[in-house]
């Protein structure tokens, strides 16, 4: 494949907006981890993760559902009633949630202490409806494979937060200064998306109840499987901040922040790889099917294992440069951290070929099977040793269980094994090596 054309292709794309998105992230997170006190910066992560679970309410119900119904979709009209459909849902559903936040707020307020959690409640709302439309321009823009355009939001959204961030660490270093950075970014790209034309809002107007029903049946189910994945991303920090503390809660973030960098080509991956495997299941050419997932996640795995022993290897330095010298002790929870994540490649892609099979209830059971592992794992280990590194050890665990799950129920449905997978990608890895020798 020419440069050129790789470089412009939506595999590269998806994965250079990943890479860039999570290099502003973590420089707006080490400036947070630096200029904030401990409680501080323990207490925006509170809000962020809290607000993060409830934004993949909104984007479990419809960003999956969109992209299934979109892609592909010749007819102007028909396309402008899927697009329409999703921005009514999300409308009403941003409403309601929003609505339901204030109230909540209203009762507790004079019940909950925490400052992470006052925080939420008192700049949810605004926050929750003012970056609806750039996460709108999110999922449209992937249905149709417009990745630059989505490359671009994403750097302007990071590039102003973390302005804003350098401008409140300099003048206003506090969490609530920092829920404002967060706010008024998002608030921003959302004005520019709707401007670009990148979020289709003159779609709103051919909305039909036919579409909007199709959408939500098929969102309900992708909704439970991104809710349960949240909650077993968020569960460590909820447990931690309710057993332990706001600073063992950014003691333990700092190597989750290092941990994303694998993350990101993992992602990158599967969204690219989504509509191939699902155009092959579609066509019922099992074959092809079997031998691009084989493919995908063998040459994932592979690819991920030098970033983790960067991870192991240079855990000190790292947590020291993201975060300061008070967060050197953090070092032994990123190599642990960094174990788990070689079950990454066969965890993900096993739940995605679920979906693709149109088994969607057995990813669910995957998933909330983790968050029971974890969970129980979590408040025993906190137990028994009041110590997060343990809480560390338990994500091991609970990965562990998420491949012999995922793996022993798809071969109940298709030949596929670790062992195949990591052939397969051994024998790619060679060609593609032989290719580029060859130019």
């Amino acid at each position: 494949m020419p440069l050129k054309k790789l470089l412009r292709s939506n595999h590269f794309l998806s994965l250079a907006g990943s890479f860039f998105s999570a290099f502003l992230g973590f420089l707006g997170f080490g400036i947070l981890a630096r200029y904030l006190t401990k409680d501080e910066n323990g207490a925006y992560l509170l809000f962020l993760t809290s607000f993060t679970f409830l934004e993949m309410l909104r984007t479990g119900l419809l960003n999956t559902a969109l992209i299934k119904h979109l892609s592909g979709v010749k007819d102007p009209e028909t396309h402008r009633e899927i697009a329409g459909g999703t921005w009514r849902i999300a409308i009403i559903f941003t409403l309601i949630i929003s609505l339901l936040s204030i109230i909540a707020g209203m009762l507790l307020q004079n019940k909950v202490s925490s400052e992470g959690y006052q925080l939420f409640f008192r700049w949810f709302a605004p926050t929750y409806i003012l970056t609806l439309p750039f996460h709108y321009a999110g999922w449209y823009l992937s249905a149709i494979s417009a990745f630059g355009k989505l490359l671009i939001a994403r750097l302007i959204n990071l590039g102003v937060y973390v302005g804003f961030l350098f401008w409140n660490a300099l003048y206003s270093p506090t969490a609530e200064s920092a829920v404002i950075s967060y706010l008024s970014a998002n608030a921003i790209t959302s004005l520019v998306c709707v401007f670009a034309g990148w979020c289709a809002v003159k779609s709103i107007g051919h909305s039909k109840k036919s579409s909007r029903k199709e959408l939500l049946g098929f969102g309900k189910f992708s909704m439970m499987t991104l809710v349960g994945s949240n909650l077993l991303r968020s569960s460590d920090t909820f447990i931690i901040e309710a057993m332990i503390g706001p600073q063992a809660v950014a003691v333990y973030t700092i190597p989750q922040k290092l941990v994303e960098v694998i993350e990101i080509p993992v992602r990158s991956i599967i969204s690219s790889a989504l509509p191939q495997l699902s155009a092959y299941q579609n066509e019922g050419k099992k074959v092809e099917f079997n031998r691009a997932l084989e493919q995908f996640t063998g040459i994932l795995s592979l690819s991920i294992l030098p970033l983790c022993a960067i991870l192991f290897a240079l855990a000190e330095p790292l947590v020291v440069l993201v975060g300061g010298e008070g967060y050197r002790d953090s070092s032994s929870i990123l190599r642990i951290l960094a174990v788990y994540t070689l079950f990454l490649p066969f965890d993900r892609f096993t739940g995605v070929t679920f979906d693709v099979l149109n088994k969607p209830k057995i990813n669910t059971l995957k998933v909330f099977v983790m968050l029971i592992v974890n969970v129980v794992g979590d408040i025993v280990a906190i137990k028994l040793t009041n110590d997060v590194w343990w809480v560390a050890l338990v994500s091991i665990a609970t990965f562990m269980s998420g491949v012999i799950f995922g793996v022993g129920f798809l071969q109940r449905f298709m030949p596929f094994s670790i062992l195949s997978a990591f052939k397969r990608g051994v024998t790619d890895y060679g060609l593609i090596i032989n290719k580029f020798r060859k130019k």
